[in-house]
């Protein structure tokens, strides 16, 4: 169980459109809460999570879409990004 402190970033546009194999194509709006965790465990809603677990800012794998590596700062220290 997470709360969440405050919005660190709103990202959105051509940078996050998406194109299906099938042609669909979509194009995403995120915002990113900065969160405390206050207990619980990991897991997902659905059998479409194979695996969820926590990176430090150094081991995070590449997202896809991208972003800007500005947001993961130590908490509480990122300035508000918009794209």
């Amino acid at each position: 169980m997470v709360e969440p402190s405050r919005i660190v970033g709103v990202f959105g546009g051509s940078d996050f459109r998406v194109r299906y194999a099938n042609g669909d194509i979509v194009e995403y709006t995120t915002i990113v809460f900065e969160c405390r965790t206050l207990g619980g465990e990991l897991g997902g809603l659905d059998d479409e999570t194979a695996e969820l677990r926590y990176f430090s800012s150094v081991e995070r794998p590449a997202l896809v879409p991208s972003f800007p590596d500005a947001l993961f700062a130590p908490a509480g220290s990122a300035k508000l990004l918009f794209t």
